[in-house]
């Protein structure tokens, strides 16, 4: 019995983990636009492309 519960506790032990990594590697677009956006860096936004 103390088995079956020590099992089930375990199951999921690193779900966290994986959950948290896929959704920074998700967001990361959104992350690096908007750190673009606040550094004020317009010409990754612009329509015609990237002008320097």
């Amino acid at each position: 019995m103390k088995l079956e519960s020590e099992k089930s506790s375990n199951q999921f032990n690193g779900l966290g983990l994986i959950v948290f990594l896929v959704v920074v590697l998700l967001a990361s677009p959104m992350i690096y636009f908007l750190i673009q956006m606040m550094l004020g860096n317009e010409h990754v936004f612009l329509k015609e492309g990237v002008h320097y």
